[in-house]
């Protein structure tokens, strides 16, 4: 029901038609969400985004919050036209004040831009570090498994034990060998029993592969973040940012992020590698590259 609510874009104002044309028209009905959180939600879900009814673009608004009051942080285009004739639009980023009085003054978008530049600047790393470190984990990966090949054996004749306990219990109650209240009771342990034996065989693996695919896009992500923001298009820029983190605000014209985990834990690794990458240059030379993987394998700061 909510999931429905939440990708369906009628909620947001707009429709779709021809349905599965991608063309899409502004609703007159009331709408329970504005058009940029809708879009965030899409892009939190993983799902792709629907082409907007044209109109003018706001990149950020729909994804930040007043520091001061909690309100929206919405977007106005203006345009100054100097006594030569010149005309400079530009565009401010500034509390809703839906909620009453705010002292916040709006932001410039290009200051607002900057401010995102370097926050995205903190994370990036080497894509020779992204590569070392996929192949430490993936190295990590095949020593567990080979570790806990023994257990999972056990694990295996166990769940064999069980499902033969069950036929067992099964035909017994058939044959009303066992009362009901015993065959219940016995039902639920083995079945509780089997689902444990299960998850070990089939789950542990799944896990750790999903996560590696994980980490090796937040990797992939703080690799090329600073560089695809500072050359994409407005699209791109927003959905970077929203990949960022959460709780961004807006207080005295700074900028406030809460990191999603993986990334703050990549923000601390590249503090770490500053000092090192000065070391080795240039890393887009393959020996050096090379001898920089080699030398973080056994590195302190990489626990080596």
């Amino acid at each position: 029901m909510w999931y429905e609510i939440l990708v369906n874009p009628l909620y947001a104002g707009n429709f779709e038609y021809p349905a599965g044309s991608g063309v899409m028209y502004s609703s007159k009905a009331d709408k329970a969400l504005e058009i940029d959180e809708h879009e965030a939600i899409l892009i939190r879900l993983g799902l792709k985004l629907k082409a907007r009814p044209k109109k003018h673009f706001m990149p950020y608004t729909g994804m930040m919050y007043c520091g001061e009051c909690g309100c929206s942080i919405t977007a106005s285009k203006h345009r100054k036209v100097q006594k030569n004739g010149t005309v400079h639009p530009y565009t401010h980023y500034h509390c809703t004040k839906k909620h009453g009085k705010c002292g916040q003054s709006a932001l410039q978008i290009d200051k607002l831009e900057e401010q995102y530049k370097t926050l995205l600047a903190t994370i990036e790393i080497p894509v020779a570090f992204h590569e070392w470190a996929i192949s430490e984990i993936k190295k990590d990966q095949e020593r567990y498994i080979a570790e806990r090949g023994q257990s999972t054996e056990v694990a295996r004749k166990s769940y064999d034990e069980i499902v033969k306990k069950l036929d067992s219990l099964i035909e017994k109650y058939i044959e009303g060998k066992v009362p009901e209240e015993y065959y219940n009771r016995k039902l639920t342990e083995y079945e509780t029993e089997k689902k444990t034996c299960k998850t070990m065989i089939d789950g542990i693996d799944n896990r750790i592969d999903e996560r590696i695919k994980e980490l090796d896009e937040d990797l992939g992500f703080a690799v090329t973040a600073y560089k695809r923001f500072s050359k994409g298009d407005e699209h791109e820029r927003r959905e970077i940012m929203l990949h960022l983190g959460s709780n961004l605000s807006l207080f005295n014209g700074v900028l406030g992020v809460e990191l999603r985990r993986p990334l703050k834990q990549v923000k601390t690794l590249a503090e770490k590698l500053q000092p090192v990458l000065k070391m080795f240059e240039p890393l887009d030379n393959p020996g050096v590259s090379t001898q920089f993987k080699d030398y973080l394998s056994f590195s302190p700061i990489m626990g080596g």
